[in-house]
């Protein structure tokens, strides 16, 4: 063999091993011999043992084995890693050698006593040794002797670990590799020293271990090392100091659990270890002690006559105990509570081990149980999922311990039931009780349960609500279930206790709370009662009622997927879906209103456990019934569940007919001939109807949803009839002459996708056969012909689209469609080259007579449906192509004055350039379709208005050009395959076209100052970067870097840098630098990114003071590009390494004092926080774990920050010219004010880690002192700032100091803004101290901080009082004291502080002298002041220091601040439960009574009726309402302030008929309001939506009366004509609350019973319902009625139709669909049939079908 081939052999070794190995061979003659070897390591893992086996094969003969393949096989299996694949396959060929060659056992013990040897020179771990060694042994290979080498060696490894961790101990982070390589060698050490006898005592061992010991101490006195590392070194640390120690092991334990402070057995009594180490200690005794292998050091203590009993063992696991609850008090940080419950875990673990051992008392237990308990509740509430765990793990080993303690003959205790008492007593809003009493049930009987907590069943089912709750509510409740089934003989009272509260729950609770009761616990309990469960449920609930209809549903939907529904028996009755379903059930279901129901019921009928199933004639009924309705649902989610569902009964009944027709041929078959003839005639009907209902559907005037799930479903269709099974009609039949008349009006639809549908419905399955004979040859030209001037013409995109398709159509029809695009786009080239020609001479001459974008979006969608990967060397096409691009050049050559013009709005090329000949380019001499068209009685003129519209237009077509050009660009470039070599001719493109377009590109995004044109550009540019990369071409591919790199130097030479697009976000500089740089992606190095990175921050280096003004646009540039790729989510992870310096230099450049580079600096700066802290996802940050990050994980990741932050911080606050000045000096030194604020936000964002310490890097507290100084800032925003982040940054651990080292900040002396800042920080801290206090998440002593705090402003009392003339200081005051007194107003109202009580009142008398002054002071910050004013005022009137005489001059006063604040204090503590006194409620009342009458400010009023049903009972209600009414009816129809009180009435008049039981009488002042809202419904008056909803809501409730009301009146007919209306209204709650009117209307007058139902049916209830109420005595009423519904003004909305036809069809821009519900034809067709009323005709309705039935049957 080669030599080179031995290196090859050992290539799956450490190069450390591969050179020992190689020399050891090279003496060896073995090579040549056997050359297989030289790919047995080197191979797949299913070659190798096959190759070793033919290695054997060749070599081991009966008589002969070759003793150097012996060593050679020996030192591979010794060096090899124990977890390759090849160990396992060497050991077992060794294995079966050894018999024949006892040497076997000579060189494996040979190899691994130099492994053990040599292992720090090879950088072999311990692992490795140790693994091997017990292999080995398992092997018979090596003698045990060779045990102490294998811990020689071991140690050995170690040490040279720990060796590497020194020499590295100052650098940060830790080598993480090393780390890991340390733990497992500890781990696996542990191991060995656990599995083997006691060693001998030899010297050697000794001081290895010895060593060992000082390791795992030093270890564990270093924090870095914290983790894996010290579990590590903890849990081995009691075997060595068992082992070199003279004590007995539980004379060890004892000895460690006494000391308090600390471990002095640890051979180092000088330091003491940190409190993790410690528990970390404690761990590893407890796992030693707990291991079965304990009985072997008794044996050992036996002979020396030291053998334990129980009662020594009860007394070190009690000591043990001690010690871990006196660890308890000094827990800090998750760190220490992980490794604190990993304690409690292993204590208890050790416990259950040797509790038959331990003579334990029930009053040691009980002790045991009383601290442990609460600590389990703490520990399974946690945050931390592995605290969790552990938890849980140690609650039932304790509960395994007392059960036996409690089942003991000795015992006279039930200790578990007694646990299962103290866990009951825990919150139910906690997830501890939940698990808790789901590991108790596998003790007690679930019995036991429900007698201690009778209503346990409800409180689980009403817990459900909370997300974070229900996984462990829905376990607890189904182990309930189970428990009680396995021991309950009654399965009938089990669905009684079980699933009934599951069913009433669902009807109780909200669609919220319905839905997770359904997913996690229905699910469970189905599954565990099968099919009796669902057989209960369908017994209870099927009946057609709203709230239990929806339960059946869903329950069903949930049996469906568990498979539970049965199988469709042949006995089922008439009116039966499915056994105990009614068919009028699911029916009701297919339209209810709710989306999810509808879904649901569908999914009962298209889904099926067993596809093989067939569908039977009431399921295809169903589905007849209910399609029509559910073709307008405007939800896109309903949609495409609704098609998904759609298509799979379509796969259904296609797979249905297939097995049919396939029993039919059968002889045997088990169904009848008969049976299966009805079938096979059944689905062909379906079938035959859908097509023609789907077709019937295609009216014009359709809305979109109708129009795109009608051609969805008939692309399926197709597809079925293009397999000819005689399932469909044929295609000929199908496509009858005006279903293709339908199917190309479609094609010229207003959305993209329902043409690209239709026209591959008339190209696609077969049907362009019989579409080109439908058009004739010569039309065809004609359309072809007409489609190619229009594309030349038209200024409208949808016209465009309508041309390309129309082209598109053309060229599938044809013969040859590759010839026919390349006729096609060389007429339109040949058009776009005249304009083109004469777009150089005038543009706008060029522009009237064609826009130039519609001839390249048709050429564009042409190329796109042409296959042109796969034409090559076409000489035509190569033409083609070459005049597409050179077009696309000239385009954007003619539109880029206006598109590169600096201000490309109004901007008119031939005008700016031409300023000699005034008369030719004046507004007279415009082009007609340049002109700006008006209104035929306004004349026209040359004014800037008209001038402007002109312009509009100019700009319009030249940046739709340009984006035109770009994207034909790019599909050429993507679609279009390049020539192989420069010479050949293969391709379609040209090399050099494609270096073109990429240069055209580059150029585009230098140039472009329209945003549109160029973000168009930066689109084609990042798709074709990409192709420039992959080509194979070297020269071609190195294009990209040298572009990028041309980028950087242009924007680094400040001359070169002045001739870039110079705007103050350089234009599409940076997209192009995105792209270039973002396709990098496959390269592993990205150098480019890299050197653009680094040269860009470069430039920004550089000392503002010596910029020049290239300097400056240079440095504009560099941020602006900079800032691009951050905001790149494809360069996330690249350009991490470049945040910190990212930060640096925003941060430095907003204090800058050029205004571009200060704008382009904060604009990084933003993108910046965007990237390191996410998008903002709440506005909240201070109390929200979102969008912020752990100090540790931020300095983590951006290292180089906070010494720069610290710095700029405490530099910025030293400088007396910033802090604590005023703000006209303050201005002079703006710039360093600028730089605090980004730094105060990036703390802002911050939270304390809370494994950090004063020592470690990412502490905060450094900071606290100089955000104290920023409090001083003359600037508020850094005040505002500054408060947040230092309740930021602060830990609920100092929140009290911080408190009162801040109220002692400040003296009698401090500036107005020291105040300000101070109150503002101590208002964020105390409001962070009341909601840990809440979380329960530290132990605050809140007390402590609201008594300093109310001290301080006692002490203060001047800034709240009229002596301060600063109203933001005195209104911070004010709110602080609130805050403060609302969070322990108990304590500190009701217990009658005296100096509280003083302070309040002569606050209150200072602010009432204020707030009765006829006009406030008009100064800044009034506002603020005003709005504490009301809050504080109405406070004190809550809590009884003031009287209600004082809140009848708040509410009347004149300043309207005062009186908003004041009510939305009233709202916001009513809603928190307050209430008002009896005696106080009918003063309190009178005074917003009058407030009703006199008020004019629209808030005001809102608030005034919102407070009402919180002060007065509904007898009320009337005279509110009247007094309402009377203001509104001085008002005048167009007020805002008619509409508020409108929909503040509502609620009232809702609520007052709420709470009438079965009253028919409609009272005066409702009738009024009545009057009042129908006439502002009424179409054409209001179009304001929250009116429209208001009125809704509230009319469901009120009109219900009048509706049905006889005799009827003009107010009956308004209303009717107002309720149809709201039935085709354009808002989707509109529609469901005026639905919900028309089914109870329909209840009361007998036209429908059941549930409710989807708007589009209840359009005809609604109908059907006018007239059997009112149809006999005033027919003609209904019908106008009717006509008015059916009017172009309600249906299409309320837009004015354009005064001139000419008008409508030249504006630039078109409208949408004004309606995308309403739908003339249906509405006409609707009326239509009760336009003659038979009212016979109610008397001839199917008694099972019902209304729906009757309908159906017509279509």
């Amino acid at each position: 063999m080669a030599p080179h081939s031995k290196t090859k052999l050992v290539a799956s070794f450490s190069k450390d091993v591969k050179i020992y190995l190689h020399n050891l061979f090279a003496a060896t003659d073995v090579w040549k011999h056997y050359s297989i070897l030289d790919e047995c390591l080197n191979d797949k893992a299913s070659n190798w043992k096959t190759k070793f086996n033919e290695i054997c094969t060749i070599s081991f003969t009966d008589n002969h084995c070759d003793d150097e393949l012996v060593q050679i096989l020996s030192n591979l299996f010794v060096f090899c890693m124990v977890k390759h694949p090849c160990k396992s396959i060497l050991k077992s060929i060794l294995k079966d050698c050894s018999d024949k060659k006892p040497a076997v056992f000579i060189h494996v013990t040979k190899a691994f006593t130099d492994l053990c040897q040599s292992c720090t020179t090879l950088g072999v771990s311990a692992c490795q040794i140790i693994q091997t060694y017990e292999l080995s042994i398992s092997s018979n290979f090596l003698n045990e002797e060779l045990q102490y080498d294998t811990i020689i060696g071991a140690v050995d490894c170690i040490k040279q670990h720990i060796k590497v961790l020194q020499q590295n101990e100052t650098k940060l982070p830790v080598e993480t590799s090393v780390l890991n390589l340390l733990s497992d060698d500890l781990k696996c050490l542990n191991s060995f020293l656990n599995k083997h006898e006691f060693f001998c005592n030899k010297k050697a061992i000794e001081l290895s271990l010895c060593y060992l010991q000082d390791a795992c101490v030093y270890l564990l006195k270093q924090e870095q090392y914290e983790g894996a590392c010290w579990n590590a070194a903890a849990l081995l640390l009691p075997n060595l100091v068992l082992t070199v120690s003279t004590l007995s092991f539980y004379e060890m334990v004892y000895t460690v659990f006494s000391m308090e402070k600390s471990f002095t057995l640890l051979n180092d009594t000088n330091s003491n270890l940190c409190q993790s180490a410690k528990l970390a200690v404690c761990n590893g005794i407890l796992v030693f002690l707990s291991h079965e292998h304990t009985n072997l050091y008794e044996e050992q203590c036996e002979t020396q006559q030291a053998k334990p009993n129980a009662t020594k063992l009860c007394t070190i696991m009690m000591k043990a105990f001690d010690w871990v609850k006196l660890m308890s008090k000094c827990i800090i940080g998750i760190p220490d509570e992980i490794a604190f419950g990993r304690c409690i875990l292993q204590w208890c673990i050790t416990l259950r081990v040797h509790v038959k051992k331990v003579n334990l008392t029930n009053e040691d237990f009980s002790h045991v149980l009383k601290w442990i308990m609460p600590q389990i509740c703490m520990g399974l509430d946690h945050a931390t999922d592995l605290v969790r765990h552990q938890t849980r793990d140690a609650l039932e080993n304790i509960l395994k311990v007392a059960y036996w303690l409690s089942q003991n003959e000795l015992a006279n205790c039930d200790f578990v039931r007694g646990m299962l008492v103290d866990v009951l007593k825990w919150s139910w809003h906690k997830r501890a009780l939940y698990v808790a009493i789901n590991c108790i049930l596998q003790h007690v009987s679930p019995s036991n349960v429900t007698n201690h907590q009778p209503d346990i069943v409800s409180k689980i089912l009403s817990a459900i609500c909370d997300q974070s709750l229900a996984p462990y509510a829905s376990n607890l409740f189904c182990t309930l279930a189970q428990t009680t089934l396995d021991l309950c003989s009654d399965e009938q009272s089990a669905h009684f206790d079980f699933i009934m509260p599951i069913l009433e729950a669902l009807q109780k609770y909200d669609e919220h709370h319905s839905r997770l009761l359904l997913d996690y616990c229905l699910k469970k309990i189905l599954k565990l009662f099968g099919t009796k469960g669902l057989n209960y449920i369908i017994s209870n609930f099927a009946i057609e009622k709203d709230r239990r209809l929806n339960i059946l549903i869903m329950c069903l939907s949930t049996a469906q997927q568990l498979g539970l529904l049965q199988k469709r028996e042949k006995t089922l009755e008439n009116d039966d879906w499915r056994p105990g379903v009614k068919f009028l059930v699911i029916k009701q279901a297919l339209v209810h209103p709710s989306s999810q129901i509808r879904i649901d019921a569908f999914s009962l009928i298209c889904n099926c456990w067993k596809p093989s199933e067939l569908l039977q004639a009431v399921d295809l009924d169903l589905i007849v019934c209910s399609i029509p309705y559910n073709l307008t649902v405007q939800c896109p989610a309903f949609r495409q569940q609704l098609l998904c569902l759609l298509k799979k009964l379509l796969s259904r009944i296609k797979l249905n007919h297939q097995k049919v027709c396939k029993e039919l041929l059968k002889k045997n078959s088990p169904i009848s001939c008969d049976e299966l003839t009805a079938f096979k005639n059944r689905y062909e009907s379906f079938m035959k109807w859908l097509i023609d209902f789907l077709f019937d559907q295609l009216f014009e005037g359709a809305c979109f949803s109708r129009r795109y799930v009608c051609l969805i479903l008939l692309t399926t269709l197709f597809e079925i009839s293009g397999q000819g099974q005689g399932l469909c009609p044929n295609m000929k039949t199908i496509l009858s002459k005006d279903r293709i008349d339908t199917l190309y009006r479609t094609m010229h639809d207003n959305y993209e996708e329902n043409r690209e549908l239709a026209l591959k419905l008339m190209t696609s399955y077969g049907a362009n056969a019989l579409v080109k004979n439908h058009f004739e040859k010569n039309h065809l030209q004609e359309q072809e012909d007409c489609a190619i001037k229009q594309c030349r013409k038209t200024y409208k995109p949808e016209e465009c689209k309508d041309a390309a398709f129309q082209l598109r159509l053309i060229v599938e029809l044809s013969n040859d469609c590759l010839t026919t695009v390349l006729r096609i786009c060389q007429s339109i080239l040949a058009q776009l080259n005249t304009d083109l020609q004469m777009a150089e001479t005038n543009l706008l001459q060029a522009l009237s007579s064609s826009p130039l974008y519609a001839s390249l979006y048709c050429i564009r969608m042409l190329l796109l449906n042409t296959q042109l990967c796969k034409i090559y060397g076409n000489t035509g096409w190569r033409e083609l192509i070459q005049k597409c691009t050179k077009a696309c050049f000239a385009v954007f050559e003619a539109v880029f004055p206006v598109v590169g013009s600096v201000s490309p709005e109004g901007h008119l090329p031939q005008m700016m350039d031409n300023t000699e000949n005034d008369d030719k380019n004046s507004y007279d001499n415009l082009p007609d379709l340049l002109r700006p068209l008006v209104d035929s009685d306004t004349q026209s003129t040359h004014g800037d208005f008209d001038e402007r519209l002109a312009a509009q237009r100019v700009l319009v077509s030249c940046w739709r050009s340009a984006k035109e050009s770009s994207l034909l660009l790019e599909t050429i470039a993507k679609n279009c395959p390049c020539d192989s070599t420069p010479d050949s001719c293969d391709g379609l493109l040209l090399r050099q076209q494609l270096l073109d377009i990429g240069l055209h590109l580059r150029r585009q995004l230098m140039n472009a100052r329209h945003r549109g044109a160029f973000e168009i550009a930066y689109s084609a540019f990042k798709a074709y970067c990409p192709i420039l990369w992959r080509n194979e071409n070297h020269e071609m591919s190195s294009y990209v870097e040298k572009w990028a790199n041309e980028i950087v130097d242009n924007i680094c030479d400040p001359v070169k840098s002045k001739a870039l697009c110079s705007t103050r976000r350089s234009a599409g500089l940076p997209f192009l630098a995105q792209a270039l740089l973002g396709s990098e992606k496959n390269s592993k190095s990205r150098a480019c990114l890299r050197h653009a990175m680094s040269s860009l921050l470069a430039i920004l280096e550089d000392d503002e003071k010596s910029s020049t003004s290239f300097d400056v646009v240079s440095k504009v540039h560099a941020l602006n590009v900079i800032r691009g790729l951050i905001r790149d989510a494809s360069l996330g992870e690249e350009v991490q390494p470049f945040l910190s310096h990212c930060v640096i230099v925003a941060i430095k450049g907003i204090a800058c004092r050029t205004w571009s580079v200060r704008n382009s600096s904060t604009l990084l700066f933003s993108a910046l926080v965007t990237r390191i802290f996410g998008v903002k996802r709440e506005k909240d940050l201070e109390n929200s774990a979102k969008n912020r990050m752990s100090s540790h994980e931020f300095f983590t990741r951006l290292p180089n920050l906070r010494e720069f932050l610290l710095n700029q911080l405490k530099q910025d606050t030293d400088d007396k010219t910033i802090v604590g000045v005023s703000y006209s000096l303050a201005v002079q030194k703006i710039e360093k004010h600028s730089r605090t604020y980004p730094i105060l936000l990036l703390l802002s964002r911050l939270y304390p880690s809370p494994s950090s310490n004063d020592s470690s890097t990412s502490c905060l507290n450094k900071f606290v002192p100089y955000l104290k100084r920023c409090l001083e800032s003359p600037i508020l925003k850094i005040r505002a700032m500054a408060a947040t982040a230092i309740s930021c940054v602060v830990p609920n651990s100092e929140l009290t100091s911080t408190i009162h080292s801040l109220c002692v900040s400040t003296k009698h002396g401090s500036s107005q803004n020291h105040f300000h800042g101070c109150l503002l920080a101590l208002m964020r801290l105390q409001a962070k101290c009341a909601l840990a206090s809440c979380k329960n998440s530290s132990k605050l002593n809140s007390p402590d901080d609201v008594t300093i705090i109310l001290s301080y402003l006692s002490s203060n009392y001047w800034i709240g009082s009229r002596c301060n003339r600063c109203p933001m200081s005195r209104a911070l005051y004010l709110d602080l004291l609130i805050q403060v007194i609302s969070d322990d107003e108990n304590k500190v109202i009701e217990n009658d502080d005296k100096r509280v009580t003083s302070l309040l009142m002569s606050l209150h008398k200072d602010a009432m002298i204020d707030v009765s002054a006829a006009n406030g002071r008009c100064t800044p910050g009034q506002s603020f002041l005003d709005a504490a004013f009301g809050k504080f005022l109405v406070c004190l009137y809550l809590w009884q220091v003031s009287t209600t005489s004082s809140i009848g001059d708040v509410l009347s006063c004149d300043r309207v601040d005062i009186r908003v604040s004041a009510l939305t204090t009233f709202e916001n503590k009513f809603q928190q439960g307050y209430m008002i006194a009896s005696k106080d409620r009918e003063p309190l009342f009178n005074i917003m009574a009058t407030l009703v009458e006199q008020e004019k400010d629209e808030r005001v009023l809102r608030l005034v009726y919102g407070i009402f049903p919180d002060l007065t009972s509904a007898p009320n209600y009337e005279m509110i309402i009247r007094r309402g009414l009377h203001h509104a009816e001085q008002l005048s129809s167009y007020s805002s302030l008619l509409k508020a009180i409108v929909i503040c009435l509502a609620d009232l008049v809702g609520r007052a008929l709420a709470t009438i039981q079965n009253s028919h009488h409609i009272t005066d002042a409702q009738h009024r309001w009545l009057q009042l809202s129908l006439a502002l419904f009424a179409p054409g008056v209001e179009d304001c939506t929250e009116v429209r909803r208001a009125f809704a809501e509230s009319l469901a409730v009120v009109a219900f009366q009048l509706l049905v009301k006889q005799p009827a009146e003009s107010l009956v007919f308004t209303a009717w004509r107002v309720l149809l209306a709201m039935l085709i209204d354009e808002d989707e709650s509109v529609r469901l609350h005026a639905s919900l009117l028309v089914h109870k209307v329909a209840l009361q007058c007998g036209v429908r019973e059941g549930a409710p139902f989807i708007d589009a049916l209840a359009l005809e209830v609604a109908m059907d319902c006018l007239f059997e109420l009112h149809g006999t005595s005033h027919a003609e009423q209904c019908r106008n009625i009717l006509r008015d519904v059916t009017a172009p003004s309600s249906v299409n909305g309320k837009s004015k139709e354009a005064k001139h036809d000419d008008v409508k069809l030249s504006r630039v821009f078109d409208r949408g669909e004004t309606s995308t519900y309403v739908e003339a034809h249906v509405m006409s067709r609707l009326v239509g049939r009760f336009m003659t009323y038979d009212p016979a005709r109610r008397h001839h309705q199917n008694s099972k079908g019902g209304y729906l039935e009757t309908h159906s049957a017509t279509r």
